[in-house]
Order: C-alpha cells, then sequence, then structure tokens
C-alpha cells in the first residue's frame, strides 16, 4: 500500500503547487486588467477635462459677447433718447456692467468646478490602477509562496515515510515491483515512470 502512497502524495503536492501558481497568476491577470481599465478610465477624464475646459471657456466668451451687445443696446437707446449717462442712467449702466461680469465669471467657476472634478477622477483612476498593479504582483507572488510551502509540506509528509519507500539516487521516488505504478528518483527531481 505504501507503494501507492508515496507517489500519489507526491503527485498531489505537484498538483497542488502548480494549482496554486495558475491561481495566483489567473488573479494577477484580473488585476491586470482592471489596472488597464482603471488606466483607460483616467485617460477618458483627462480628455473630458480638457475638452470642458474649452467648452466653459467658449460659454464665457459667448457670455461677455451676448453682455457687450445687450449693453451696447441699452447704451444707443439711452443716447438716441436723449438722456444724459448721469446720476441715476449711469448707476442703472453700472450695475448692468458688473453683472454681466458677474455672469462670466459664474459660468468660469462652474466650468473650473467640471474640470478640476473630471481631473481628479483621473487622478484617482490611476492611484486604483497602480493599486491594481500592486495586488497584480502581490497575488503573483502569493501564487508561489502557496507553491512553495506546497511542496515544503509535501517533502515533509514523504519524509515521515519508512525508509525502505523511497527510491536511492539523489531525488524522491519509490521503484514499482512487478507491474504497477511507481516513481523513480532522478538526480534533480523525480519523475514518474508507469511500469508494465
Amino acid at each position: 500500500m505504501a507503494a501507492f502512497a508515496v507517489p500519489l502524495m507526491i503527485a498531489g503536492t505537484a498538483i497542488q503547487a502548480i494549482g496554486a501558481i495558475q491561481q495566483g497568476n489567473a488573479q494577477a491577470a484580473q488585476y491586470q486588467a482592471q489596472a488597464q481599465g482603471q488606466e483607460y478610465n483616467a485617460r477618458v477624464s483627462r480628455s473630458q477635462a480638457e475638452a470642458a475646459g474649452q467648452q466653459w471657456s467658449a460659454r464665457e466668451d459667448a457670455q461677455r459677447r451676448q453682455a457687450r451687445q445687450i449693453l451696447g443696446r441699452q447704451l444707443a437707446a439711452t443716447a438716441q433718447s436723449g438722456v444724459n449717462l448721469n446720476g441715476s442712467a449711469a448707476d442703472i449702466f453700472r450695475e448692468s456692467l458688473v453683472n454681466a461680469e458677474q455672469d462670466a465669471l459664474n459660468i468660469r467657476y462652474e466650468g473650473e468646478m467640471t474640470r478640476t472634478g473630471l481631473l481628479n477622477q483621473a487622478q484617482l483612476s490611476d492611484y486604483e490602477a497602480s493599486a491594481s498593479r500592486t495586488a497584480a504582483k502581490s497575488a503573483r507572488r502569493s501564487g508561489y509562496m502557496s507553491a512553495a510551502a506546497a511542496i515544503a509540506s509535501g517533502g515533509y509528509a514523504y519524509s515521515k515515510f519508512p525508509a525502505g519507500a523511497t527510491a536511492a539516487g539523489g531525488g524522491v521516488g519509490i521503484k514499482g515491483n512487478g507491474g504497477g505504478f511507481g516513481l523513480k528518483g532522478t538526480g534533480s527531481g523525480f519523475g514518474l515512470k508507469l511500469r508494465y
């Protein structure tokens, strides 16, 4: 029975180690894909921030042009009516100028807030991408560490078998007698051999 236990134990250890590496690599690939998506989101947010800055700047310019046209018409109507721009007429015109400038500055502020929000989102996406890449490295490293632990655990369990169950030759293994399954020790590790 020991003849079957050792090979199965070694095969199980190898499968466990390979599975740990594959799991670590799969998780790392998932984190890498997340990082790529987050980097894409950062690029999109930066592009949107640039477009928003141009768009809001154009709105501010349009507001100023419209205000100048309205104020120009008001000034022309005032002059045509013969009213002098002194006193209350001058105060009303000055108030109109201040209101027009305030409207333009409000548009600028709203544009800057939109642009800043998009740039902040881009920075957050960059940070998330960096964290995902770090997690990918950790997942890959964890897979290899789990594989090493599985091999060490399997080696320890193997060392508990009686001396007669191992094969000589520098590796681990068992020789099959007669017919059946066996492991043959090699100089650098172990190999599986099926004997008939």
